[in-house]
């Protein structure tokens, strides 16, 4: 789930990111911290997200 924006909070653990997930308003600082955006990969979800093409903002291209 969310693996755009997993990758991306990977390689930003410190930012603040403000979140709406499932209609709630979610605020996480750091990213790293968040139970959701802070979870690691496993390895099926890098090895799928590093096969679809993501933009900045973590939307799927496909």
């Amino acid at each position: 789930m969310l693996v755009g924006p997993r990758r991306l909070a990977t390689s930003h653990p410190g930012a603040t990111v403000t979140y709406t997930l499932d209609g709630v308003l979610r605020t996480a600082a750091p990213v790293a911290a968040d139970p959701v955006l802070g979870r690691p990969l496993s390895f099926a979800e890098d090895w799928y997200g590093a096969a679809r093409p993501y933009t900045a903002d973590g939307a799927c291209q496909h």
